[in-house]
């Protein structure tokens, strides 16, 4: 068991990683033809629909990843009988979600006019918003049958389906946009995309999965319905006020200011998101396999796995930083030009603010693998209208960068604190102190190791061209690795990183027959 989901976090994480790398380049070539061609303006509605859309798709409840909780045991069983009644019900739950999608979509139409400053007619911006809405509402069709492959470790296939989908719309969407500079083109295709994922990785479960598409007898009971939207609710509101945090800033900036500076603020924002999706490849991987773990383990081995999990985000968090830091206004000067860049103090809050998010993403694993969502719920309501009102407050005096810092600093406030105390107690049934002290370091660590790697990668060489930016790249990668591995080289949790590295590359039999020894 332990090889198996080693060995399955292991290849998930990595083939999405992969995936994701090849998306970043597509996503960056058809956004800066989509500004070429575009403008700043189309860039900012893009933006903003997304923002919205996300909020939309709060009616999905969480039943996601309520859904692969409620999975595990019964594929760990092979209880086909029981995974079919959970499926039934979520095929329905989801069909139902897409209508309400389409319903509120559509009503939201209507308003966004009056709060989006842009030059485009309005007509124009509710017809584009009603088609993002329409690509949001078949995201759901047949989407219920993927819980199967994240909970029996198989989200590589999702994420190879999904990858390869996105790679071919971007190339078509590039090819529309250059040939007719039509927004309603790239929409167009966007759907088509859409639709194409769900059905492949519809196809590949009825293939693979032959028992989901036996007729199902039974429902859930009444007993087990109850269980189930006892975890959803709470998911819900964590999963609302999360995304109040995160999409409302595009929202507020767009009703504060303009459409346009939306667009701007949207290149830094995708970098960093580009970025938490590259990350979260490692820790939805994580999940599903510490899901599996809690069952299978006693508490003091789950509680090993995650400290050394969380180095694992620390270093990646800190590279990742320091990297953003030193490349990202050279970056936005030479792939978008001079007036798309922003000034480096908003770029610094929006760095902030990926590290908290991205430090906190190994204790929001544990609590959704494990279903200690209730135990914080409230926390993240507080996040929630902290994050708004000190987004309006700081945003009327400070302008964008109030904006960005009030996202960081409802995010430190509230569950960056809760999360670590929540699975701690509850879960690991150990105090936290250690482990806020350890957080700590690591922010202290991941300033020194960007301020250095900005004043000498930024602050010394000043000349903005592309032979430059490749040797501040190269620059800023080897300094922060380097700085790091100097740092931890000689720590217990840095040597086992390195080793697992090292195993997994190899992947021979011997060394997966000892790494279960070791992890055993």
């Amino acid at each position: 068991m332990g090889k198996s989901r080693v060995k399955n976090t292991a290849l998930n994480s990595v083939v999405g990683i992969i995936n994701y790398i090849l998306i970043i380049f597509a996503s960056f070539a058809v956004r800066k033809v989509f500004a070429a061609r575009l403008g700043e303006e189309y860039l900012g509605l893009s933006s903003l629909f997304s923002s919205i859309i996300t909020f939309l798709s709060l009616t999905e409840l969480g039943l996601g990843s309520a859904m692969v909780f409620f999975l595990y045991q019964p594929i760990h069983e092979q209880d086909h009988e029981k995974i079919g009644k959970y499926l039934l019900f979520y095929k329905r739950a989801y069909l139902l979600i897409a209508g309400i999608i389409l319903l509120l979509g559509t009503a939201t139409a209507f308003v966004i006019p009056f709060f989006a400053e842009t030059e485009v007619a309005q007509r124009e911006v509710i017809i584009y918003f009603l088609l993002y809405v329409i690509n949001s509402s078949a995201s759901y069709t047949f989407a219920y049958k993927k819980s199967i492959l994240y909970a029996d470790q198989n989200s590589k296939v999702v994420t190879i389906v999904h990858g390869t989908t996105k790679i071919l719309s971007i190339i078509l969407q590039t090819v529309l946009l250059l040939c007719t500079e039509s927004f309603l083109s790239y929409i167009i295709v966007m759907i088509a995309f859409t639709v194409l994922d769900n059905v492949i990785c519809t196809l590949y479960v009825n293939r693979h999965y032959p028992y989901v598409k036996q007729k199902v007898t039974e429902r859930l009971s009444k007993d087990e319905k109850k269980m189930f939207f006892g975890k959803v609710m709470p998911v819900f509101l964590q999963n609302l006020c999360s995304t109040i945090v995160v999409s409302s800033d595009s929202i507020i900036t767009s009703a504060m200011f303009s459409v346009a500076l939306v667009g701007l603020y949207s290149n830094y924002t995708l970098i960093t998101q580009t970025l938490k999706t590259l990350y979260s490849q490692v820790f939805s991987a994580f999940t599903n396999s510490f899901g599996n773990l809690a069952v299978a383990e006693e508490r003091p081995k789950c509680l090993q796995v995650y400290e050394r999990t969380m180095f694992v985000a620390f270093f990646i968090t800190c590279f990742c930083c320091s990297c953003f830091i030193t490349l990202i206004q050279p970056f936005i000067t030479l792939f978008f030009g001079g007036s798309f860049v922003l000034p480096i103090e908003i770029a610094i809050a929006i760095c902030c603010n990926y590290y908290f998010i991205s430090m906190n993403v190994p204790a929001v694993s544990v609590q959704n693998a494990t279903a200690l969502h209730r135990k914080d719920t409230w926390v993240m309501v507080v996040q929630a209208a902290l994050n708004i009102g000190l987004s309006i407050l700081l945003g009327w005096y400070m302008g964008l960068i109030g904006v960005v810092l009030a996202t960081a600093i409802s995010t430190l406030v509230c569950p960056f604190i809760s999360k670590e105390y929540v699975i701690y107690k509850h879960f690991f049934g150990v105090s936290p102190k250690k482990q806020y002290l350890r957080q700590l370091a690591y922010f202290i660590i991941t300033v020194i190791v960007c301020a250095a790697s900005y004043a000498i990668f930024n602050l010394l060489i000043t000349k903005v061209a592309i032979w430059v930016f490749v040797l501040q790249m190269l620059g800023a990668v080897a300094f922060a690795l380097i700085a790091m591995t100097v740092m931890f080289c000689r720590t217990e949790n840095f040597k086992y990183f390195v080793d697992m590295v090292k195993r997994f590359l190899r992947r021979g039999k011997k060394e997966e027959q000892k790494e279960v020894k070791e992890l055993e």
